[in-house]
């Protein structure tokens, strides 16, 4: 049983983390409801976010694909063991991942009457190497250096790795696919809407599950602000690559705003229990 004061850290940690990954998730939802309340809208700017949302989720089920095959191979030569649960649970994550992938490239070629160029769309917009020639890459391109420093900082810390590509902040922790899960209107969109609400429910899984990791890896105070540093960093860059994939609906003001609510810890927990589900909204508040 850990210490009083251990207990406490961890409790505070369970809030003051899963509050900031929460409230990152409430701000990228808001650029994208700014996005599709705006005027400023079109099949060319459909295309645009959704063909940049095809190479991020093609890209996750390409490297699942190469680690089973990695595996795979390895086990043929004897250097391991096949592991069959492991290669059945990152199978099924796979096709997971190019499930989400057809859901936006279906949205793609329903606003571009063409058919979704898989290899182009990878090579310009996967998460790690964009393409920097691609047009509204920016942040983009900025937010790929942020992941690679701290996918650094996480291999030398798993303290760091709540932060890192698989931890609290992965897709978000669900602000683009909850969104997307409330639009209304006709067909493309409607489709998209039903698509989300799947992307929804298996990627709660993913980044806001990690919530329940905190407590096992947090430790002291120095843990604690560590990881808080590595979310806001990553955090402000992704709301900006956000505000960049979906046309600029928010002005640098507005981006502000919403990044000091994040320093203010100011949290809306109705709204946390619709995108990250009543199991993990209770566990947060209850720390």
């Amino acid at each position: 049983m850990p210490e009083a004061n251990e207990k406490s850290i961890q409790d505070r940690a369970v809030r003051e983390l899963g509050t900031m990954a929460a409230q990152f998730a409430i701000a990228e939802a808001k650029v994208i409801e700014a996005y599709y309340a705006g005027n400023e809208r079109s099949p060319e700017t459909d295309a645009h976010w959704s063909m940049k949302q095809s190479g991020r989720e093609l890209e996750s089920a390409v490297t699942g694909v190469e680690k089973l095959m990695a595996h795979w191979q390895d086990a043929k030569a004897g250097r391991i063991d096949f592991d069959r649960k492991w290669f059945e649970e990152e199978l099924a994550a796979s096709g997971q991942e190019m499930n989400h992938a057809n859901i936006y490239m279906n949205y793609l070629e329903a606003n571009t009457g063409a058919a979704a160029d898989c290899m182009d769309i990878y090579r310009r917009y996967n998460r790690w190497n964009p393409d920097p020639s691609s047009e509204n890459i920016t942040e983009w391109v900025k937010l790929a250096e942020v992941f690679k420093q701290q996918e650094k900082l996480a291999e030398a810390d798993p303290v760091a790795a709540l932060a890192g590509s698989g931890g609290l902040l992965e897709g978000g922790s669900c602000g683009l696919f909850y969104a997307l899960s409330k639009i209304t209107g006709e067909k493309p969109d409607v489709d998209l809407a039903e698509g989300n609400k799947t992307i929804l429910e298996d990627e709660r899984g993913h980044g806001p599950s990690n919530v329940y990791e905190v407590p096992k890896l947090i430790r002291n105070e120095a843990d604690l602000e560590k990881v808080k540093a590595i979310i806001f960093e990553r955090g402000t860059q992704r709301l900006r690559m956000r505000n960049e994939q979906f046309n600029f609906p928010l002005d640098d003001a507005r981006l502000e705003a919403l990044v000091d609510d994040v320093v203010a810890g100011k949290i809306d927990m109705a709204l946390v229990n619709e995108i990250w589900g009543e199991d993990l909204h209770n566990f947060l508040v209850a720390a």
